[in-house]
C-alpha cells in the first residue's frame, strides 16, 4: 500500500485499491468496489530532452494522468412528452440524485420556478429518472419526480411515469463520471547525491480533480426549456509538494558517469556532464515523453495498482 500516514488516510477515503506493485491475487468478489473505471487521461506528459541538475530534491521528470469511474451520457437528444423538456444529446447523467434512483438527468426548473431558474441549474424543480423495463439496454420509460434539494433533508416525490415515443440508449462519457475524477501525478526526483552516485526516487501523489462546473444551463425557448451544454474549462493539476509518496521497489541507485543511460520507472535517462558554462556537476536528461504505463486496473477495472511492470 501507499506510504505515509497522512496520504493513506486520503486514499482509504476513496473506493479503490492502490498497490506499488502487482498483487499476488486479488478477491474480486466484494460486492462494495466502485463502478470500473475508464482508461487514463494524459494531462501533462515529460519535457523530454530537459537538461536537470544532479542537487537533492530536483525533479527529473514528472507525469500528470487522470482517471475516473465509468459514466454515462444521451446518446441522441430527449424530449420529455407533456413537460415542455429538452435535454441535448451528451447530457451527463448524475451519479446519484435526490431519488436515490440511477440514470437521472439533470434538475429541471418547474413551470412555477422556470423564469427564476433559465440559465441557472435550479435547487429545486424536476427530476427526470431513465426506466429500461425489460433490461435490453435501452430505457422506454421516464419516471419524473418533484424533487427539492434546498431543503436540509432533500425531499422527492413521485408525479409521473412517461411511456417514452422511442427508446433511448446512453453512450459511455469518454472522460469518465465527473464527481469521480480524479489526478495521480508520477515523477522522479533526485534523492541525495553523494561521491559519484545519486539516489533516483519515484513518487506518486494522488488529487481529487477539483470542481468542473454543472455541465449546462437552461434556456427558455419556443417549444418549452432546453439544456444547453457548456464546454468544460480546462482543469488545474496540483503539482504542491503535498501528499507524494515514494514507490522504493522503482527506486535507484545510479552512478554519475558521462553519458551513461539509465532506466527508473521504466523511463530511460541519460547522465552527462554540463556545459562550461553551466554549474559544475552532473545532467540528467529524460529521453521520453512520458512513461511506459503505470496505471494498471484489477477486478474488471474496479481496482487501481500504481507502478511500471516489466511483465
Amino acid at each position: 500500500m501507499l506510504g505515509s500516514n497522512r496520504t493513506r488516510g486520503l486514499l482509504l477515503a476513496l473506493p479503490l485499491l492502490l498497490a506499488m506493485a502487482p498483487p499476488e491475487a486479488e478477491d474480486c468478489t466484494s460486492n462494495d468496489w466502485p463502478e470500473p473505471h475508464v482508461d487514463p487521461i494524459l494531462l501533462s506528459g515529460i519535457e523530454s530532452g530537459r537538461r536537470v541538475h544532479v542537487e537533492d530534491n530536483a525533479v527529473v521528470a514528472e507525469e500528470a494522468v487522470q482517471i475516473a469511474q465509468r459514466g454515462w451520457m444521451l446518446g441522441a437528444a430527449l424530449d420529455l412528452p407533456g413537460e415542455g423538456i429538452l435535454f441535448p444529446a451528451g447530457t451527463i447523467l448524475s451519479e446519484e440524485s435526490v431519488a436515490h434512483q440511477p440514470h437521472c438527468l439533470p434538475l429541471a426548473p418547474s413551470e412555477a420556478e422556470a423564469e427564476a431558474a433559465v440559465r441557472r441549474l435550479p435547487m429545486r424543480g424536476r427530476l427526470a429518472c431513465l426506466i429500461d423495463g425489460n433490461g435490453d439496454g435501452a430505457f422506454e420509460q421516464v419516471q419524473m419526480f418533484g424533487a427539492d434539494y434546498a431543503m436540509h433533508v432533500p425531499r422527492v416525490r413521485p408525479y409521473r411515469l412517461i411511456a417514452l415515443p422511442a427508446p433511448v440508449r446512453l453512450v459511455e462519457n469518454p472522460l469518465g463520471q465527473p464527481g469521480t475524477r480524479r489526478h495521480i501525478l508520477r515523477r522522479i526526483e533526485i534523492g541525495p547525491v553523494r561521491g559519484g552516485t545519486a539516489v533516483l526516487r519515484v513518487l506518486h501523489a494522488f488529487r481529487d480533480a477539483p470542481p468542473e462546473g454543472e455541465g449546462g444551463t437552461w434556456q427558455r425557448e419556443a417549444g418549452g426549456l432546453v439544456f444547453r451544454l457548456t464546454q468544460p474549462a480546462p482543469v488545474p493539476i496540483d503539482r504542491s509538494d503535498n501528499g507524494w509518496s515514494s514507490n522504493t521497489s522503482e527506486e535507484r541507485i545510479v552512478t554519475l558517469a558521462d553519458q551513461a543511460q539509465v532506466v527508473v520507472g521504466g523511463l530511460r535517462l541519460r547522465i552527462e556532464r554540463p556545459s562550461p558554462t553551466s554549474p559544475p556537476g552532473w545532467n540528467i536528461v529524460a529521453l521520453a515523453s512520458h512513461f511506459p504505463r503505470w496505471i494498471h486496473y484489477g477486478c474488471g477495472g474496479r481496482t487501481v495498482r500504481l507502478g511500471f511492470e516489466t511483465g
